[in-house]
């Protein structure tokens, strides 16, 4: 994810130099001082807005798909992260990813760390805040309206994505929830339901 964020990162420069457009020229999806900016950049907004919710949706997607990574892989009886996962904090670390904030994204990158078929250098590395940063940027270019969609198209993809997660059985058919059912943790027992685990699985 380092190389990813880093891609972004430099993405979101050149698409500035390209344009001919810094932070103190665009707010919220409008020209700032409209008069002195040359003529050939008024031309070129459309095309410049169009580049930066492009790059908004990329990241979305692209994170969506981090944690499908992450969270999806299984060892060699089926398990994944959250079949490891019967104390209330890892889970909550490893469930509260979001684009909008960082509360979480450390626990959640130390708690990777632990799990023992997850120790990889590029998640040991792992630096949220460089990508967070990316993410406010976007948001101060992006018409309200225009955020307000991506988050929201995130937020339901995320939910998707737990949801999927949630119910991914081992190869002995136990899913996360029945594992702190059978250990009489019942917090999460009413978070997984919450989160849409599916009681009928058997």
């Amino acid at each position: 994810i380092n190389d990813f964020k880093e891609r972004l990162h430099q993405d979101l420069i050149s698409t500035k130099h390209t344009y001919g457009l810094k932070n103190i020229d665009v707010k919220q999806g409008k020209l700032i001082k409209s008069g002195y900016i040359s003529k050939k950049i008024q031309n070129n907004f459309k095309d410049f807005m169009a580049a930066i919710e492009s790059l908004a949706i990329n990241i979305h997607e692209e994170y969506i798909q981090f944690y499908r990574t992450v969270l999806s892989q299984q060892d060699e009886e089926g398990r994944t992260p959250l079949h490891f996962s019967t104390f209330e904090k890892l889970v909550t670390s490893l469930l509260s990813f979001g684009l909008e904030n960082t509360e979480g994204f450390e626990e959640f990158s130390y708690d990777c760390q632990q799990l023992k078929f997850l120790e990889d250098d590029s998640i040991k590395t792992l630096d949220p805040r460089k990508h967070f940063d990316i993410m406010n940027e976007l948001k101060h270019f992006l018409e309200p309206s225009v955020y307000k969609k991506i988050i929201k198209t995130y937020k339901k993809d995320k939910k998707a994505l737990i949801k999927e997660v949630l119910n991914t059985e081992d190869i002995n058919d136990q899913t996360p929830l029945h594992i702190v059912s059978r250990r009489g943790n019942y917090v999460l027992v009413r978070f997984f339901l919450r989160l849409g685990a599916d009681a009928n699985l058997r």
